[in-house]
């Protein structure tokens, strides 16, 4: 977490953190926080709208509902983890700051081929896969051109 100091805060608030002479091409980065550093709902609310509103800045392919990806990155949400995982396999995380998480895209017909490459290459890393979940998704909501390479999507915790 960074702490800002007073006068950092009263710089950013005085004169905002966007600098247009930065901006460049068709994309877009957003970012909201809290700049005391605590975790919120209205957070998540708010890098929703914002994703919304930048629907613009992305590319879209010709079907019109098949776009260049986004997404919000947070901080590991370890109580639903925590939950989800020992709810669906009965496995109990270490200690938050003791484990990782990381999403990984994988092609549909050889996801299990990477699933052990990726097995393997943590053990000799010195690191053990904890567990291996299949978060929710919607093809459904997906445009006909994404959803022909749609990947399979898999959360492992290490």
């Amino acid at each position: 977490m960074v702490v800002l100091s007073k006068e950092q805060l009263a710089m950013a608030k005085k004169n905002g953190i966007w600098l247009p002479q930065m901006e460049k091409d068709a994309c877009g980065v957003g970012f909201v926080t809290s700049v005391r550093g605590i975790a919120t709902h209205k957070i998540l609310q708010s890098a929703r709208t914002m994703l919304e509103r930048m629907a613009h800045r992305g590319a879209c392919s010709c079907d019109n509902d098949s776009g260049d990806g986004a997404g919000v990155l947070t901080a590991i949400p370890d109580a639903l983890y925590r939950k989800e995982i020992k709810r669906k396999d009965d496995i109990t995380l270490p200690p938050l700051g003791e484990y990782a998480t990381g999403m990984l895209f994988l092609d549909q017909e050889t996801y299990q081929q990477a699933k052990e490459a990726f097995t393997d290459l943590a053990k000799g890393c010195n690191l053990k896969v904890i567990a291996w979940r299949r978060p929710e998704t919607h093809s459904d909501q997906i445009g006909s051109e994404a959803r022909k390479t749609e990947p399979c999507i898999r959360q492992v915790s290490i």
